[in-house]
């Protein structure tokens, strides 16, 4: 009876895994590397900023493509969010998931653009993300433009999340 009962469990145990049923992950900022513009630079705490004084950085973050389909979830990124400390009185961050995915029968590169999170008023905050599709071969992306320092305040992303 008990030989029963474990062979039971082991197909319960396997739908019940992390891959079956999606990946919530959290990143550091440190992930993310430069993509064009400003001074980009990597504190203690992991945080990613634009130390220059006069203009934009874009960064592009670490994002894996873990959850190919799995039970109760479509296999693209559902949401997230993205920790950062807004040092900009007139400029924010502004990030967003971007999905992309060789399309070998049209010849193209196929793009999803999830919804632009902003920061608000100075100092530290959370803000929410939109999510976008996949395919088996899509890959993803968080992008994100950094504004230029001001006053001395660098405005930093530290942690981001992905919900798969």
């Amino acid at each position: 009876m008990l030989t029963k009962t474990v062979l039971m469990l082991i197909p319960i145990a396997a739908l019940l895994s992390t891959g079956a049923f999606g990946q919530t992950i959290n990143y550091s900022g440190s992930d993310c590397v430069k993509r064009s513009g400003g001074d980009i630079n990597y504190d203690y705490d992991g945080g990613v900023g634009n130390t220059n004084t006069t203009s934009l950085s874009w960064v592009v973050c670490h994002v894996p493509h873990a959850d190919f389909d799995g039970f109760g979830h479509n296999g693209g990124i559902e949401n997230g969010w993205f920790d950062a400390h807004d040092g900009h009185t007139s400029r924010n961050i502004a990030c967003r998931f971007r999905g992309h995915s060789i399309n070998t029968s049209a010849n193209r590169i196929d793009r999803q653009y999830g919804s632009m999170g902003y920061t608000g008023d100075l100092g530290y905050q959370r803000v929410n993300l939109g999510g976008v599709g996949e395919n088996q071969y899509s890959s993803y992306v968080l992008a994100c433009s950094m504004p230029d320092s001001d006053a001395g305040r660098v405005s930093r992303v530290y942690t981001y999340r992905v919900n798969q």
